[in-house]
This record gives C-alpha cells, structure tokens and sequence, in this order.
C-alpha cells in the first residue's frame, strides 16, 4: 500500500499542511495518518474495517477522488487478508508436521524397545540359571558342613517404558474487546456518549429516509468529512470520532422524519416529536469519560 501512502503525503506536502494540522481537519489520530502516508497496513490489523473509511476521509480533506485508488487499495486489503490466511495455514501444517514428527519418534522408541525385551529376558533367565547352577556345586560340593549363605542375585536394572508427552500447541486467536458505549438522553436533542476507551474510533451512522441537507461540527469547528450538501433518500454516512473526554460532534439536519442515527451499530432512541420533525434542528452528541 506504499504507492496509495505515497501519493496521499505528496498531496498532503503539496498544500504545506502537517500531519498535527491533517489530524485536526480529519479527526483521525496522527499515528493512523502516518501509518496510512507510511502504507503500514499491518498497523491496521486489530481495524481493519475502517481503514477504507480513514482514506475515504483523508482523500475528501486533500481533495482526491477516493475512487481514482480504491481499486489499488481493495487490491492491498485483499492481499493483506489473504497473507493472514497462508500464514495461519502455514503454522496449522507446521503443527501438523511437529506432530507427526513426535508420533513417528515414539514409534521408533516403542519398536526398539519392543525387539530388546526378548534379548535381555533370555539373558535375565540365563543369568538366573547360572547363578542356582554354581550355588548349588557350592552348596552340595565345597561347603557341605558350613552355614549356607544366601545368594546374592544380580538383577539387572527394571525396564522403563518411555513415555512421550505431546503438547498439541493450539494457535492463539487475538480477540478485539469491543466496548459498550452507553448513550443517555440529556435532552430531546442532546445525548452523553460514555464507556468509550479514549482515542476509539467511534463510528455515527445516519440512513437517510429522506433528502436531508447535512452539515458536521467536531468540537466546534464545522468539517467536511463528510461533506456539507444534501444526501439523498436511501444514502447514509458514517461520521468517525477519535473519542476524549469533553469531545462533541454537532450534527445540523434539515428535517429528521425519515432518517435514523446508529451509534457503532446501536439505533439512537429519539423522542417522537423529534424523529417525526421536519424542519431543520441541531443534534448533540458530548463525549464523557468515566
């Protein structure tokens, strides 16, 4: 994705504008602009579903038509999941092969054992026989009046069976924790956003039932991302927000009756007179951490 990267840091220079200025405009945190200008997909593993929408943002802000490299960058996308995949199954067929290694070298040892119990039982009842045979000539012949004295038998050290242990090594699967952002209705037309981790990318959703006119404020300052026009009936737009504390995103429609707002995937409970208004209103949404 370098070439995708390189092409957004020219632009970016080209209008002598630093990363600390582009993460203001974009809302994005300065560390995903440079990994993006760096084309470190890698940095975007644990999110990659939002990297499209990082550059999509990125792209408006420089003034680029995001569709001129979409194709390229499905293409890295696609590769960087596929990578992931022979990677997986290239550890799966070297467990496999670490197992099956075990197993035959177990196998060798049960065999070797197996063809030597026969040989050293021989020579054990060998032994045996010689040791009763000259106590018996000492016994009958040399020491027949003396007190006799217990023989001493060698035995010979007891046979261990090996025992393999096998650990099957299970692959570690890195599991996301997702956060439970709560909304509270402060008004009819301002909610409280908590339970966020700082700096997570939260992500508004407004599905148009409606042509609605729209124009996004973050902290404040009004912002193109998206951008400030009408979005017709059966459109949507995702607004994405690197949450903090005392962070706010202002959204100004031009009617209500229709549409509906998602905060990551969760429907926004509005009051019926303002989900049925028809003209324009302000809605807040305030960032507060606990």
């Amino acid at each position: 994705m370098k070439d995708v990267g390189e092409k957004l840091r020219l632009a970016r220079e080209g209008l002598g504008v630093s990363l600390d200025e582009m993460s203001y405009r974009t809302r994005i945190a300065v560390d995903r602009l440079q990994a993006i200008e760096n084309g470190d997909i890698a940095f975007f593993s644990n999110d990659i579903s939002y990297l499209r929408y990082y550059i999509r943002f990125y792209c408006n802000t420089l003034n680029i038509d995001f569709e001129d490299i979409r194709t390229e960058l499905d293409h890295h996308i696609d590769e960087f999941h596929e990578t992931k995949r022979l990677k997986k199954l290239e550890s799966i067929e070297q467990m496999d092969k670490s197992i099956k290694r075990k197993a035959e070298l177990h196998d060798i040892k049960t065999k070797l054992n197996k063809k030597f119990d026969l040989p050293i039982l021989s020579l054990f009842v060998v032994v045996i026989i010689l040791a009763i045979t000259l106590i018996s000539v000492f016994i009958i012949y040399i020491f027949p009046n003396w007190f006799k004295e217990e023989p001493e038998f060698v035995h010979p050290d007891p046979i261990v069976e090996p025992v393999d242990e096998e650990k099957n090594d299970e692959e570690d699967e890195v599991m996301v924790e997702e956060t439970d952002i709560k909304i509270t209705n402060l008004d009819d037309r301002t909610f409280q956003l908590t339970g966020y981790a700082d700096n997570e990318t939260v992500a508004i959703k407004i599905i148009f039932g409606r042509d609605t006119w729209v124009k996004i404020s973050y902290d404040g300052v009004v912002s193109d991302n998206p951008a400030s026009k009408i979005y017709k009936d059966g459109s949507f737009i995702e607004i994405l927000y690197a949450a903090k504390n005392d962070g706010e995103v202002l959204i100004n429609l031009g009617g209500m009756n229709g549409n509906q707002i998602y905060v990551n995937d969760e429907l926004v409970d509005l009051n019926d007179s303002i989900a049925q208004w028809n003209t324009g209103l302000k809605l807040t949404f305030i960032f507060k951490g606990e």
